[in-house]
């Protein structure tokens, strides 16, 4: 099973119905769990081993973060029918050019 599966299994058991989400727009539940993934899931960077004046620590991430987050955001989509018109919708265009270079090496 992909790790996405597992996460959507996790949040499936979690919140088992709309009001399991909690109240709000958006829902206080989703909104405290997705507040503690997306902190993870969109760091730059995740540290699983540190080492200061002689001690040393280390950590195994159990699966992607970003797999969390999407389940997370499925199960709401899934429950939630104005939410997932929300995230369906196509993702904005951005206007301006389109600026770079082409820099061909051996020529």
């Amino acid at each position: 099973m992909s790790q996405f599966a597992d996460a959507l299994m996790h949040y499936r058991i979690r919140f088992p119905n709309i009001e399991s989400l909690g109240a709000g727009s958006p829902p206080a539940r989703w909104a405290k769990e997705y507040e503690a993934v997306s902190g993870v899931a969109f760091a730059p960077v995740l540290l699983t081993t540190h080492s200061e004046d002689g001690r040393s620590a280390s950590g195994q991430a159990a699966f992607s973060s970003q797999s969390k987050i999407r389940a997370l955001v499925a199960r709401r989509a899934e429950l939630d029918t104005d939410f997932a018109a929300t995230i369906a919708s196509p993702p904005p265009q951005i206007g301006g050019q389109v600026r770079g270079s082409v820099i061909r090496f051996g020529h």
